[in-house]
């Protein structure tokens, strides 16, 4: 636009008719010395100055008319360039900035009059000052050849370029913005304020026009986009290259995501379960007690772990040892539950394959402890059928010494066939039983020896229990033999207790009998029994020592550890 020209046009008019209407009134006019003008002279002068009046009138009419119009648009045009939200500039083609409105000096935090007159270059980053020179060279060239072909450059019609950059504040801060450069004849200046003289003369000349957008929040919000996408695809191809399957939902429970090894598990594409619930992995031999747990993990946001009975697509099971735990935004809010699935379908069938051997070993073990409780049993009668034959005393007393040893043997085997535990015994169980059936066996005088049993409960093995029944058998033989003679009444005692630690144990058997004889250590040695005890006493793990007892008689005792 150009407000000076049409000014200018309309007052040299006006001055032309003003001077014409002069001339016509001084030929009309009478000479000063010359008679006065007739009536109708004077009618036709009076009626051409009151037309003229009348045409100034109207004239200045028009003028306020076109000034208010005037004025209206410089209003329109400063909110249009002085206020717009993006930042405008006329720069020549030397770089220099002749024009900007007030967004760009804000946009760059300088005052508009230390913008104009300076470069532009001066606000662009190296690496973004050789691609806006380069813009701007083409611009111009491609002007200069519409030029050429006869047809004047535009500023809608040439050519126009955007390109995206960082500048730089004064204060060192920066931020990227969208240039785009438009050639433009210099005449069409002048809007803001009134052209110099070597403006003017200068006013064929070509001049970009830039315009500067800010896109930074839009470069921040793309560089934060596709570190998302970028995060994203880690988390994909990092959750696709694990061999368990995950499986990730919203608080709703609904599936958003699920890696390649959910869905090698399941048979599933992603398309038929993405927007599901699990609940398509349920069938009839699911435990209800284990979808509960599940279901009350979830309401109450909390974790779950277990193992569940899940079925694939063709209806085949798989035992599903499954983790869910819920993730949550940086506002404390539920964001997503993130499910852990391992098939553990084979190692659920090694398990049964490995219980279901162990029950046939206890089977075999059961029924090898019965079989060797019956072959003993078998022997202790065969002994008492020869016992029974022979008529010497001293047969006699050593069959039955054997047949007792055997009968320890054979309570033990039975203790083992009656319990589900085959590596452990519990040891006063096994004593207990074993006393009460030695005591039984080889009492003469019901009545007048009576058996007490004193026994803490301890598992022992099968090693350390044979050998601590040999030796309560024998120490109670012993006792039952030579404790009381001549119809001597008193009792047997079995203690078993811990000792001064947890894996110490003490083991003895006393009597309130006559007593040790004096020659004890000499007939020790000569006597199998004894020996027999010292045996299985160092096999227990320790000696067997011998004493009086607190009152009277006799107390064998041997202290050993756990094995």
């Amino acid at each position: 636009m150009n407000s000076d020209a049409p000014a200018t046009d309309g007052g040299a008019a006006l001055r032309a008719a003003a001077e014409a209407a002069f001339v016509q009134l001084r030929a009309l006019a009478p000479a000063a010395d010359g008679p006065p003008l007739a009536p109708e002279a004077t009618q036709v002068l009076l009626h051409e100055l009151q037309v003229h009046q009348i045409e100034l009138e109207m004239q200045n009419d028009e003028l306020r008319r076109t000034q208010t119009e005037t004025d209206t648009w410089r209003s329109h045009y400063f909110d249009l360039y002085e206020l717009a939200p993006l930042g405008y500039c006329t720069v020549s083609d030397s770089g220099l900035v002749i024009e900007a409105n007030l967004a760009l000096a804000s946009m760059l935090g300088v005052p508009r009059t230390r913008l104009v007159g300076g470069p532009l270059a001066r606000f662009m980053r190296t690496d973004g000052l050789k691609d806006f020179y380069l813009l701007c060279r083409k611009a111009l060239q491609s002007a200069m050849l519409e030029a050429d072909g006869g047809h004047a450059p535009s500023a809608h019609k040439g050519a126009d370029s955007s390109l995206e950059l960082s500048l730089s504040r004064p204060d060192g801060s920066v931020f990227w913005a969208q240039c785009m450069v438009t050639v433009a004849p210099q005449h069409s200046l002048g809007v803001i304020r009134p052209w110099r003289a070597a403006e003017r003369r200068r006013s064929m000349r070509k001049v970009l026009r830039v315009v500067v957008l800010d896109i930074d929040a839009r470069r921040q919000a793309e560089e934060a986009q596709r570190a998302s996408e970028a995060s994203q695809r880690l988390s994909a191809t990092a959750l696709n290259s694990v061999s368990q399957g995950v499986l990730i939902a919203g608080p709703d429970r609904r599936i958003v995501f699920a890696n390649e090894a959910f869905l090698a598990i399941t048979g599933f594409s992603a398309a038929e379960i993405t927007g599901r619930t699990c609940a398509f992995l349920q069938g009839p031999g699911t435990d209800a007690q284990v979808v509960a747990a599940i279901a009350a993990a979830l309401h109450t946001q909390s974790e779950f772990a277990g193992e569940i009975l899940n079925y694939r697509k063709d209806g085949s099971m798989f035992w599903n040892e499954l983790t869910i735990s819920p993730v949550r935004e940086a506002s404390g809010a539920l964001g997503h539950f993130v499910g852990v699935t391992h098939d553990i379908t084979a190692r659920k069938q090694a398990q049964l394959d490995l219980l279901r051997a162990l029950r046939e070993k206890e089977a075999l073990l059961r029924e090898v402890h019965h079989r060797v409780k019956n072959n003993l049993q078998v022997i202790s009668s065969l002994l008492r059928l020869e016992g029974g034959r022979s008529m010497q005393a001293e047969t006699q007393t050593v069959l039955g010494a054997m047949r007792a040893r055997i009968r320890a043997m054979a309570v033990l085997h039975e203790s083992l066939y009656r319990t589900d535990n085959f590596a452990a015994v519990d040891l006063s169980v096994y004593l207990r039983e074993l006393a009460v059936q030695a005591f039984n066996a080889q009492l003469t005088r019901p009545g007048a020896i009576a058996l007490q049993v004193d026994l803490a409960s301890v598992s022992v093995t099968m090693e350390q229990a044979m050998p601590c029944g040999l030796l309560v058998s024998e120490l109670i033989s012993n006792s039952l033999k030579h404790g009381f003679p001549d119809g001597r009444a008193g009792v047997v005692h079995v203690s078993l207790q811990p000792g001064e630690s947890a894996t110490w144990w003490r083991l003895c058997v006393s009597d309130n009998g006559v007593g040790l004889p004096p020659d004890f250590d000499a007939k020790r040695q000569a006597k199998l029994g004894l020996q027999l005890a010292g045996d299985l006493a160092e096999q227990i793990g320790g000696p067997l020592h011998t004493g009086p007892n607190l009152s009277s008689g006799v107390q064998f005792w041997i202290g050993f550890k756990l094995a």
